[in-house]
């Protein structure tokens, strides 16, 4: 597997390269298999655990789908899934056994892995810089969020979100013979890392003060409000942002400028950023089902059948589902004016 490796690096692209990044965690034939092990455990647990969350939507979407914010955690859930995928084609080539026979199997498998992969971490992190706005929409000015951000806007932030992850590994695919390795990385590494994590951080703090004004308004005593709830789950979000993102970039970071202090890298190292790299799509279903009384609620109504659960459903959709009503009121008197 080494040798087949080697050969498509030294005989293709500076993407190609990059391709084989995917593959050199599995190369080491004394720790191989319990990287492969961890890496489909990991990629089950992933599919089957968006899956369920999919169906959860299909299921009690009359409830779940009121809510814009709902509806980009339903495209996230779908990015998600197919991260799970992207891992699976990921080790699969590394069960070829006939390296000549099977080495066109193998590239073809590595480089539709390599693009679904850069998709999904792409729209991971649009994904989050989304529900980032929405929360600091949400808290810095309610009725505007209520009248302006409505399940259409969410609609079309989805797809172009979608359409730039597909777009910028395609690209960088068909372009790669013109590529500047070194220039190419550090512009990725800028705008996929260093410009959404400044955006992030920076919401989070202007939502963090508004909450903090909230709360001494209301004279509250202890933050256990909705919003407070809200940020501490994107928080968490971010934090697995960062360790998703940080090992793609390092990796990057040192194929384009230090080949040779990568290749010197402990493969140990390098199974524990791949793994990495996928641990947001396993973390993103689990915080968001935990934190949201409508999943929770959705969740106990289903598996539990409890009629409690099924009646706040049942309340909460007659709020949300009145609010949208007097926000369409609003938004028919402010045009109108």
């Amino acid at each position: 597997m080494l040798n087949v490796c080697n050969n498509i690096s030294s005989n293709s692209t500076n993407i190609t390269f990059n391709l084989s990044i995917n593959c050199l965690p599995g190369q080491s034939q004394g720790n191989a298999l319990w990287f492969f092990i961890t890496a489909l455990i990991l990629a089950f647990f992933i599919i089957v655990i968006n899956g369920m969350v999919l169906l959860l939507f299909l299921i009690r979407q009359r409830y779940l789908l009121v809510s814009p914010g709902n509806v980009m955690l339903l495209s996230l859930a779908v990015n998600d899934l197919l991260a799970g995928i992207s891992i699976i084609l990921h080790i699969l080539p590394h069960c070829v056994r006939e390296e000549n026979e099977s080495l066109r199997t193998y590239k073809t498998s590595l480089i539709a892995g390599y693009i679904l992969a850069k998709l999904c971490l792409i729209s991971t992190i649009g994904h989050l810089v989304m529900l980032s706005f929405d929360r600091l929409f949400a808290v810095s000015s309610p009725i505007k969020h209520q009248i302006y951000f409505t399940k259409s806007v969410a609609a079309v932030s989805i797809i172009f979100v979608w359409c730039i992850s597909l777009a910028l590994p395609l690209i960088e695919f068909w372009l790669a013979h013109k590529i500047n390795l070194r220039l190419y990385s550090t512009t990725i590494i800028v705008f996929i890392f260093v410009v959404p994590l400044i955006i992030l951080l920076h919401q989070y703090v202007i939502t963090w003060k508004y909450i903090q004004k909230s709360m001494r308004a209301t004279k509250a005593i202890t933050p256990v409000n909705n919003s407070f709830k809200i940020v501490v789950l994107y928080l968490i979000m971010l934090v697995c942002f960062i360790l998703t993102v940080l090992p793609y970039t390092s990796i990057r970071l040192l194929v384009a400028y230090d080949r040779k202090l990568f290749m010197e890298t402990p493969e140990f190292i390098k199974q524990l950023f791949f793994v990495l790299r996928y641990f947001t799509s396993f973390i993103n279903p689990l915080v968001y089902t935990m934190y949201k009384t409508d999943f929770q609620n959705a969740i106990k109504s289903l598996l539990f059948k409890s009629e409690k659960a099924m009646d706040e459903l049942e309340m909460t959709f007659i709020r949300r589902s009145n609010s949208l009503s007097r926000t369409s009121f609003r938004k028919s008197r402010l045009t109108s004016v």
